[in-house]
C-alpha cells in the first residue's frame, strides 16, 4: 500500500537516526494509527518496507550496538556521491 510506504519512508526522514522496526511501528502509531491497524502483522509490513527502501537507494541496513538490524534514511547529499562514481566507472 503506497501510503503504508510513504509513511514508513515519512518516519525516517524526520528521525534521522538509525531505527529499528519496532520503533519504526511505535512512531507509526503515534503519528498514524490507522495505517498500522489495516496490517494483520504491522512489524512484519514494518519490516518489508524498509527492506525494499534499501533495495530503492533510500535507506540504508545497519546493525546496532546490540547486533539488532536498523534502518536509516539516506540523505540526497549522501546518495550524489555514489551516483557520480557509478558515472564514472560505467
Amino acid at each position: 500500500q503506497p501510503g503504508f510506504t510513504k509513511a514508513c519512508r515519512r518516519v525516517l526522514m524526520e528521525v534521522r537516526r538509525p531505527m529499528g522496526a519496532r520503533d519504526v511501528c511505535a512512531e507509526l502509531e503515534r503519528q498514524a494509527p490507522t495505517i498500522l491497524a489495516r496490517h494483520k502483522d504491522p512489524l512484519a509490513s514494518v519490516t518489508t518496507v524498509l527492506n525494499r527502501l534499501v533495495d530503492y537507494g533510500e535507506a540504508r541496513s545497519l546493525s546496532n550496538d546490540r547486533g539488532r538490524r536498523v534502518w536509516e534514511w539516506i540523505s540526497e547529499t549522501e546518495q550524489a556521491p555514489n551516483t557520480i562514481n557509478a558515472r564514472v566507472s560505467a
